[in-house]
């Protein structure tokens, strides 16, 4: 199912890409990457199915810049005010922490492969496990476009039912939330929402 899932929603954003400009194409590409969501169901949640991930030798994971964090505490602050409207305790976030690096390696992972699924294989909570996090429950959230700024994202999030949910999940309590420059002048962004 997943195989087939794939190669058609490839194939509609390859013919959105050949009748529309660029920009219609991403736009299309997103609305079925989330109408996709919708039909499949989010595969960006996980309940305690954390999995292990080794490092590669000689890195150390806590070792990541971050280079956008004005823009990424912006959309936290857009986040929070959501939830405020819903009556929701704010996220916490931490520029710092470890669940911020944690999504940053995501982030940099999906220009690699845009995808809930690490370019290794392995399901998107076990970053969590690599920054030495552990769970209850965790969401993600992942988008991508050229020059998407916090206003947009979080726009796109919040008009898409599966994202909005993780965005407005009563359990959750903390956030990391990172932005990463691709090729071309796209921007990567990931939410990771975490219960420990």
């Amino acid at each position: 199912m997943t195989a087939i899932r794939g190669c058609f929603v490839l194939f509609i954003i390859s013919l959105s890409f050949f009748l529309f400009s660029c920009r219609e194409a991403e736009m299309i590409a997103y609305d079925l990457y989330h109408w996709d969501d919708y039909l499949f169901g989010d595969p960006g949640t996980s309940q305690r199915g954390q999995r292990t991930r080794r490092t590669q030798a000689g890195r150390d994971p806590y070792d990541i810049p971050d280079i956008f964090t004005d823009e990424e505490r912006h959309a936290v602050r857009l986040l929070n005010d959501i939830r405020e409207q819903q009556g929701l305790a704010p996220l916490r976030f931490n520029a710092g922490s470890a669940l911020q690096k944690a999504a940053l390696t995501r982030a940099r992972e999906i220009s690699e492969s845009f995808s809930h699924t690490r370019p290794d294989g392995s399901d998107c909570s076990s970053v969590l496990a690599e920054f030495g996090l552990s769970f209850r429950s965790t969401g993600e959230n992942i988008a991508c476009g050229k020059d998407i700024g916090p206003e947009r994202v979080t726009k796109m999030w919040r008009t898409s039912s599966g994202h909005y949910r993780n965005m407005v999940e009563p359990t959750y309590k903390e956030v990391g939330l990172a932005a990463y420059r691709g090729k071309g002048g796209r921007v990567y962004w990931v939410q990771i929402f975490l219960t420990r």
